[in-house]
């Protein structure tokens, strides 16, 4: 599983091509509809989205679909013009990175199950919110120990999440 996002990258690749939309949209997309949504439902979501032209509802917050609304719509945009409408969500901004270029992306998913992780192994408080400090604190966790193992970043995120969620992803 160490290949998820070269996967979801390449799913991501044929939505861009089944719904003539560009791979960058449809990254940012799917990252932007992604918050407090199973991933399953995020595809689902995802899908539903461009099949209707922006029209469908999301399983996330209300606030997140109209990003994913103005992404789509963008007639002129590039990466840094995405990356304003996503905002200032880290866990969000860096699964766009991931799933957009994950051939060179350095960016860690911090997201519930990557807490989990860093709480098990007390790199993180086992109370209190994840800070912008403790995300960093767990996205540089998540970065040495890839770099431990030869691997980069994301792909030690999605091994530890597998490892974390288990049976129920």
């Amino acid at each position: 599983m160490k290949d998820w996002y070269f996967t979801i990258n390449e799913y991501c690749l044929h939505l861009s091509i089944a719904f003539d939309v560009p791979l960058i949209k449809v990254a940012a997309i799917m990252a932007v509809l992604s918050p407090q949504n199973k991933f399953n439902q995020n595809c689902i979501d995802l899908e539903n989205f461009l099949l209707t032209k922006g029209k469908s509802r999301a399983s996330t917050f209300g606030n997140q679909v109209k990003k994913a609304r103005r992404i789509l719509n963008l007639e002129t945009y590039n990466e840094d013009i995405i990356q304003e409408i996503i905002g200032k969500g880290l866990k969000t901004k860096a699964f766009f990175e991931n799933i957009y270029r994950p051939h060179n992306s350095e960016k860690v998913t911090v997201d519930l199950w990557q807490v989990k992780w860093a709480k098990r192994l007390n790199i993180i408080p086992q109370k209190g919110s994840l800070t912008p400090k403790r995300y960093k604190t767990v996205s540089d966790a998540v970065k040495s120990e890839a770099k431990k193992r030869g691997i980069m970043p994301h792909q030690f995120q999605a091994l530890s999440w597998i490892n974390e969620r288990g049976s129920q992803y």
